[in-house]
């Protein structure tokens, strides 16, 4: 996705102030992602973007798809977007070797909101294949914003996590009273070992005397994928 398109959508939800502000963050992370002033803008944000959600027109979600050939999915917020912007705009500028560090100490650094954004802007960033660490480390964060911000409407576990990585994040879903539903690709990733994986979690469920969440069908049901 490219971070351009976004800025005029994102300006026309947010404050002239902080219009303004914004311009000259983007003017400072031109130059580059990884200094201190990119740090303090990219902390800054939350508080001039607020946590609205980002709920797009027709027209301005065409616009964005012909440009970027992506939209944002759904649940997004403004701080989210304005992150996501914030951070394409900056790694564009800064040699691609150093982006996997600097995103990593991002998340490393940040709190939750910043946490958030950066697992629900994994998959627009320049070879998403390299952040599949930050991902893991997403799900297994206690954070259940966090965790909501890698596994819901977001396209990148289904296209870049290991089996092993994918299906702990499923099973913590259901664990957590996650609809699975909002797993992107959870079709095509539905394997046998997932199958059993949450066929156990019911079980034990069952015997402990609580609830089965009624997503867990959407596992167990039927047989695994003919083309996994």
């Amino acid at each position: 996705m490219s971070w351009r398109p976004l800025v005029p959508i994102l300006n026309a939800r947010i404050s002239a102030v902080s219009s303004t502000w914004f311009a000259e963050a983007l003017r400072d992370a031109e130059r580059g992602a990884g200094t201190e002033i990119f740090a303090a803008r990219w902390s800054g944000l939350g508080r001039r973007f607020g946590r609205a959600s980002v709920i797009m027109a027709g027209a301005e979600g065409e616009a964005l798809a012909v440009v970027s050939g992506q939209v944002l999915g759904d649940g997004w917020a403004l701080d989210e977007a304005g992150r996501a912007a914030l951070l394409m705009c900056g790694l564009a500028a800064t040699a691609v070797g150093r982006h996997l560090r600097i995103v990593a100490e991002l998340f490393r650094t940040g709190e939750v909101r910043e946490q958030r954004a950066l697992a629900r802007v994994l998959a627009f960033l320049p070879q998403p294949e390299r952040f599949s660490e930050i991902a893991v480390e997403a799900i297994r964060i206690n954070a259940a914003s966090v965790f909501e911000g890698i596994a819901c409407d977001n396209p990148y576990p289904a296209t870049h996590l290991a089996e092993g990585a994918f299906n702990q994040m499923v099973v913590k879903a259901l664990f957590n009273g996650i609809s699975v539903a909002r797993i992107r690709g959870l079709a095509q990733r539905r394997t046998p070992e997932l199958i059993r994986m949450v066929t156990a979690l019911s079980s034990e469920r069952l015997a402990a005397g609580r609830a089965v969440p009624q997503d867990a069908a959407l596992i167990t049901k039927g047989q695994a994928d003919a083309a996994v």
